[in-house]
């Protein structure tokens, strides 16, 4: 209560024991100035207290290079924009009986084993049978990515090849899936080769690349070759060199270079001349355009032109060409 309410107090004086003589409302008088004092300090307080609190600045954003997932080598980038641009990038296989067959090699993370030999060791103890797995749609297949030939740790890519176990990636115990390789042939060849149905092997022969390495010729994540890289001068010599020219455009440089004695003929569809072998496996039988990789510098032209050829080719009795 505040003195304005003081009628309700006594107005009598009042002698208090020991002490002078005072009437009750200045005894509450002063004590209203004490509380309002006291209050105001204890208001001044706290606004000093307030304004003393260390200012908490906004949470910095995170580096991006020091952000797990993504790579600190700027150089990746323009690695995976090749991988974009390249074969594996886009394997899908559409089959209507099922595609996990095709990716055993087309997208090794959605191949599932369906039979115990192909399983990992620590899962051949027990005895089930694998259902054949229903087939995967293109939304949801992953090609050939960084992480089957890659180890990748946090979105880095080790540039190390290595070969990934696909079905001890998904059914082992253990922590490396990974099997290491020799170099990048070998790389290659876990999946460019040949078993019982199908025939996928590149065979380089005896000829010119005779113990080269895939990646030689062909880019490591564009997987492109082109063999004017290095026989660029077969264009730009100062004497046309037989057969390369506008006449023989639409033939391949294997058309006529192969050394395996394939047939060589037009591509069915496309205006190009390829070798062509004859193979039974699934989704392909009879005669198919073959990119071979057997190769030599001599060409015998009489093995397109020769006489009664279907296309009308001029007859070369028995010319053999060198290129440079």
């Amino acid at each position: 209560m505040c003195p304005e309410r003081r009628d309700h107090w006594f107005d009598a004086r009042s002698r208090l024991p020991g002490g002078p003589s005072v009437t009750m409302l200045a005894i509450w008088n002063h004590r209203c100035r004490a509380v309002m004092l006291l209050g105001a300090g204890l208001f001044l307080l706290a606004s000093l207290t307030i304004g003393c609190q260390p200012v908490i600045p906004d949470e910095p954003a995170p580096d991006p290079q020091a952000t797990p997932g993504l790579s600190s080598d700027p150089g990746q980038s323009d690695i995976l924009q090749a991988w974009q641009s390249g074969a594996h990038a886009n394997t899908y296989v559409s089959d209507e009986s099922g595609n996990n067959v095709c990716a055993r090699c087309h997208s090794p993370r959605d191949w599932a084993p369906t039979s115990s030999a192909d399983l990992p060791a620590d899962c051949q103890t027990c005895k089930f049978t694998v259902p054949m797995p229903t087939p995967v749609s293109e939304t949801d297949w992953k090609s050939i990515e960084c992480d089957i030939c890659h180890r990748v740790t946090d979105g880095v890519v080790d540039s190390r090849v290595v070969w990934l176990d696909a079905a001890a990636a998904e059914y082992s115990s253990s922590d490396n899936p990974y099997e290491m390789v020799g170099t990048n042939t070998e790389l290659c060849e876990k999946c460019h080769r040949d078993t019982g149905i199908f025939f996928y092997k590149r065979d380089l022969g005896n000829g010119a690349h005779a113990g080269m390495q895939c990646t030689d010729c062909h880019g490591d994540h564009t997987l492109q070759a082109d063999c004017a890289t290095c026989h660029g001068n077969v264009l730009e010599t100062d004497e046309p060199v037989p057969g390369h020219d506008a006449a023989h455009e639409s033939v391949s440089c294997v058309g006529c270079h192969d050394a395996s004695g394939l047939d060589v003929r037009p591509v069915e569809g496309r205006d190009i001349w390829l070798p062509h072998r004859t193979i039974e496996m699934p989704g392909k039988s009879g005669a198919n355009p073959y990119l071979s990789h057997d190769l030599q510098r001599e060409v015998a032209c009489d093995r397109c032109h020769y006489a009664n050829n279907p296309w009308g080719l001029g007859m070369i009795n028995g010319s053999t060409v060198s290129t440079p």
